[in-house]
């Protein structure tokens, strides 16, 4: 691609007539043929490459959220490892693309010269502007933005909410991990009595999940939505107390208002009806 895109930017310089379409494309190979656009292009190349896994993970609907979580810790130390130690094979790679291409590889020991009006700075080489300047600061900036996009404390709270998930048969089931999930995140909605007898019921239930799947051929298939709704309901009567309708409101907050709204709803169709009924 990179080679294309020179050679079409010569055939404008050769071919075209005005001075404005020649002047533009010279312009603009000028500054693809320099070390720092191919420097900058290589390291875009290396972080995207790292996280466009993730990106393309999070895209996907039927993606689920243990795997995704895995996904951007895997990034986080993808991106901290090319910091740390990638800066050697990183430099090489450039080095051997300017080579390549005929591209000159400035003196990295030599001073750095900065902006239009050429002026330097001290004891700042152009090896130490590459490197500190360019290449950790732009990694820098990545982690960063996953770290505010996904902290410690965020994946560990869809982590433990897959426990939830009823996917393949309540197969990532685990009474472990909801009871921590309960007691760290969501204290001050259970007492130390409630949390003790909400164990048991999910040892009851976790026993009790084969019995409400429909046999297909001497299998099982997970029951139908409106099912899983009512399963979820009558083990919030028990004791879950919206647990499992926290998970799939995400964190909505329960509230006799929705009950109330539900009644409105309900009054307002009964007059509806009995208005098309007159």
């Amino acid at each position: 691609m990179f080679t294309a895109t020179n050679i079409v930017l010569n055939n404008i310089i050769e071919d075209r007539t005005t001075y404005a379409q020649r002047g533009e494309a010279y312009g603009v190979s000028k500054i693809l043929l320099s070390f720092e656009f191919v420097f900058t292009l290589h390291l875009m190349k290396e972080i995207m490459g790292i996280t466009n896994v993730l990106c393309q993970a999070l895209q996907q609907q039927s993606q689920d959220i243990l795997n995704a979580m895995h996904i951007v810790s895997t990034s986080k130390l993808l991106l901290q490892q090319l910091r740390d130690g990638g800066w050697c094979n990183f430099l090489a790679n450039v080095k051997d693309f300017c080579e390549k291409h005929e591209i000159e590889v400035p003196n990295m020991s030599a001073q750095y010269i900065f902006g239009r009006g050429r002026s330097r700075q001290p004891n700042v080489t152009v090896e130490h502007h590459y490197r500190i300047d360019v290449f950790l600061t732009t990694i820098d900036s990545q982690i960063q933005e996953l770290n505010s996009r996904f902290s410690e404390q965020t994946i560990e709270l869809l982590t433990l909410s897959c426990a939830l998930d009823p996917k393949d048969n309540f197969k990532s089931f685990n009474i472990e991990e909801i009871s921590k999930l309960i007691e760290k995140f969501y204290p001050l909605d259970f007492l130390s009595n409630e949390l003790n007898i909400l164990k048991f019921q999910l040892q009851h239930y976790q026993h009790d999940i084969p019995n409400h799947l429909k046999g297909i051929d001497g299998g099982l298939r997970v029951p139908e939505e409106a099912e899983l709704r009512r399963r979820a309901a009558e083990e919030e009567e028990e004791g879950m107390k919206g647990v499992w309708r926290r998970e799939e409101a995400e964190g909505s907050d329960r509230s006799d208002g929705q009950c109330g709204h539900g009644d409105v709803r309900a009054e307002e169709e009964g007059d509806s009806n009995d208005d098309d009924e007159s």
